[in-house]
């Protein structure tokens, strides 16, 4: 089960997708329509009251695939640790959740990668160091 994203096939002129991640900043929500990744408060906003959403600025027409998705941006530290400062719990809380945040991401993004499809079998050692995908029937 998918904990950082959720996928939707729209309706006519639907705006309103729910979703129940958590994130830390508005920034790490994503909203990509037919693959095609979206720009926070130009194509669509965030509500979190009475439920968490994101609502598309224009309406997705019937049939798009919309994915909402958490992307907590692996190359910006939002907590700097500097010496001689106080460790508050809000800042140690932060970065743990970042840190698990991107390893939920990328769970996710392995166990996508390993999904068989079409005619291929996937085949590894029981220590999992080595995984080759075998395809069959073809020619």
């Amino acid at each position: 089960m998918a904990n950082t994203y959720v996928d939707y096939t729209a309706t006519a002129a639907q705006t309103d997708f729910a979703f129940s991640f958590p994130y830390l900043e508005d920034s790490h929500v994503v909203v990509e329509i037919d693959g095609v990744t979206k720009t926070l408060t130009t194509h669509f906003t965030i509500t979190t009251s009475p439920s968490t959403k994101v609502v598309l600025v224009s309406g997705a027409t019937v049939g798009q695939k919309v994915r909402v998705r958490r992307i907590s941006q692996p190359s910006t530290n939002l907590v700097d640790f500097v010496d001689g400062s106080v460790l508050t719990e809000a800042s140690l809380d932060r970065a743990y959740l970042h840190n698990r945040y991107l390893n939920e991401e990328i769970q996710e993004l392995n166990e996508a990668s390993m999904q068989k499809g079409g005619n291929e079998e996937l085949h590894g050692h029981a220590d999992n160091e080595h995984r080759v995908g075998v395809f069959h029937g073809v020619g």
